[in-house]
């Protein structure tokens, strides 16, 4: 059925439209973790020993490094793949999914990545807060003066951020437009499908 055909039917039932699904039977297994070719060393290092200790493929913590790597240089770090074509550069933009079946260690895995991606927001957190009371100071002092003494009214700081956590897309959409690079953070993919 094409997709016309599907728009224009009356009544579809699933089973017309999406074939019984087959069982993966191992079909799906990963490569192994190109241990010295991707990440730094240390964070390849963190990672190894991380899964190591958790007794897991090491695939899926270096994947979350990598994306928590991605998000700190995303908009700020461009990659040129073709030595020979200066003109082809690409931002270190990365989408992630990682499925795994429950208690496998997904929780404990984003946590350890995305540990550090966390102390960062919470610093720029604590810079945004100290930069706003300067400007509702600054905004209180403006306001105060007789208008034609004013000069031009203060702006608001913007907001850094690095990490947006079940946001919905709209608010995404908001924090990009100030920021060049985010880690849009889901540990379910269910609420994420369902806006």
């Amino acid at each position: 059925m094409t997709a016309r055909e599907l728009l224009e039917a009356p009544d579809v039932l699933a089973d017309e439209v999406w074939p019984e699904p087959e069982p993966l039977d191992g079909a799906a297994k990963l490569h192994p973790w190109p241990v010295g070719a991707i990440l730094p060393p240390q964070l390849e290092d963190f990672g190894l020993a991380f899964a190591d200790r958790l007794c897991i493929d090491p695939g899926p913590v270096m994947m979350t490094l990598l994306a928590a790597s991605s998000a700190l240089t995303s908009g700020r770090v461009w990659i040129q793949p073709d030595r020979d074509n200066p003109t082809w550069q690409e931002p270190t933009s990365l989408w992630l999914v990682i499925v795994m079946p429950i208690a496998t260690g997904k929780t404990p895995i984003l946590k350890a990545a995305l540990g550090p991606v966390w102390a960062v927001e919470k610093t720029l957190r604590e810079e945004h807060e100290l930069a706003l009371q300067t400007y509702k100071a600054e905004l209180a002092s403006w306001e105060s003066r007789k208008r034609n003494e004013r000069g031009p009214r203060p702006e608001p700081p913007r907001v850094s951020r690095l990490l947006a956590q079940d946001a919905t897309r709209e608010a995404l959409a908001d924090l990009l437009t100030t920021n060049p690079g985010l880690l849009a953070y889901h540990d379910e993919l269910a609420g994420l499908f369902k806006t």
